[in-house]
């Protein structure tokens, strides 16, 4: 590994996870990011962690089990894997993700058996899910190229050099290139607090949203917070969940979305790949939709319960940002969901509500939250992109304008 991503690994640690001392940390990766585990592993135990347990995962022998493994026996594998979820978050372990694409690996499949296997993991995660978006545990989401991913963002690079060249954008998009790696963040997420509070402090009432192909109304949560790149967790640790990140996110009213809504880049879902996706809603409920390619993976996503059907999210990202930048679609949520505005499909944060994180389901649902076992992101915005927001005392004031902040930072920090 070179410096740049020994850097990546130490932010991902003591940024992301941020591990303390004799605490565990749980890692999930695919195999192809053995290397970039195993600099993890060690640096873990030397920045104090107790224990490191790695779960290995191989999305080749995923695409194999479904289609030809029966359906029960993906559910005792969801049992197994939700108790040890729920073990990890018991133990107050550091939860990672070293997520990678692999895109097109599920084209061929049964949609239908594809969005029934999402459902067993969904309800088996019920319990998992709470406790993330609850914040009980430091968490976070970096991701590792493969060859195949690599490819699809690289098409006319060779295999080899579209690895590296991947890695390239990867480490510059996360700060990772700049020798005070450390340093660079904790100003980024300065800067996301300052714009965060900005919005807090507006006590916006609804977003309204202009774009080609996009007329929509979402009205926020009641006593609704915008949360930044950091969160803290129960036990008072902070952590920043996604590496990279540039979103400023709340929580939509479950009921008070209208309007239609066109994605701008694609969505990477269960394995396949969605393009010009097209949402109507009404009531805050999907009533039809459309995509020009992978039309039956969205409508299996929207089967897998009510709650698939309303929003749980709505977040900010300027297009002029360091991912929007790059050109570059990486068909990874992750990486794509912070170059651009974007919604998502399903279960809300309760730490985007004030006092959200120690309220009930019901208290939740009674401000506007919507419940969902899925969580799924879509990107929204782009340069032609106009957003209002309208406060509780009726005024209207300009967020966003042609993909811009309408007003500069140094202005909302006078």
């Amino acid at each position: 590994m070179n410096e740049a991503q020994q850097r990546y690994a130490q932010l991902a640690l003591r940024i992301g996870a941020n591990i303390q001392k004799d605490q565990t940390l749980y890692i999930q990766a695919d195999h192809t990011a053995a290397s970039f585990v195993r600099s993890l592993v060690g640096n873990a135990y030397d920045l104090g962690a107790s224990h490191v347990h790695v779960d290995w995962n191989d999305e080749w022998l995923r695409r194999v089990h479904v289609e030809r493994a029966p359906i029960g026996s993906f559910e005792k594998d969801a049992q197994h894997r939700a108790r040890t979820y729920d073990d990890m978050v018991r133990c107050g372990a550091a939860i990672m993700h070293v997520t990678t694409t692999f895109p097109k690996l599920m084209d061929g499949l049964d949609d239908e058996k594809i969005g029934n296997i999402s459902r067993v993991y969904g309800k088996a995660f019920v319990s998992f899910r709470e406790a993330i978006m609850r914040n009980r545990v430091a968490w976070t989401v970096v991701a590792v190229p493969n060859e195949l991913w690599a490819t699809t963002v690289f098409p006319d690079v060779h295999r080899a050099d579209a690895v590296d060249a991947l890695w390239s954008a990867l480490l510059d998009i996360s700060r990772a290139t700049q020798t005070d790696a450390i340093g660079a963040w904790r100003t980024h997420l300065m800067q996301l607090d300052m714009r965060k509070n900005w919005l807090n402090a507006l006590q916006l009432q609804s977003l309204h949203y202009t774009a080609p192909g996009t007329q929509l109304t979402i009205a926020l949560a009641d006593g609704h917070t915008w949360v930044s790149g950091d969160g803290k967790s129960a036990s008072g640790v902070s952590f920043v969940a996604n590496i990279p990140t540039e979103e400023l996110f709340t929580m939509p009213k479950k009921t008070g979305v209208y309007g239609t809504v066109r994605s701008t880049k694609p969505l990477y879902y269960n394995g396949t790949i969605v393009e010009g996706l097209s949402l109507v809603f009404e009531e805050g409920r999907v009533v039809s939709f459309d995509a020009e390619r992978g039309k039956n993976t969205i409508a299996q996503l929207l089967a897998q319960d009510e709650g698939a059907r309303y929003l749980g999210e709505v977040a900010l990202v300027p297009h002029d940002s360091p991912i929007s930048n790059t050109g570059l679609v990486f068909y990874n949520t992750l990486i794509d969901e912070n170059a651009a505005h974007h919604i998502a499909l399903g279960n809300a944060y309760a730490s985007c509500v004030a006092g959200g994180e120690q309220m009930d389901q019901a208290s939740l649902a009674a401000r506007g939250a919507n419940e969902s076992i899925v969580h799924v992101d879509f990107m929204i915005g782009s340069a032609e992109m106009d957003i209002d927001g309208t406060t509780k005392d009726g005024r209207t004031i300009p967020l966003f304008r042609k993909g811009a902040w309408a007003h500069p930072i140094e202005h909302i920090v006078k």
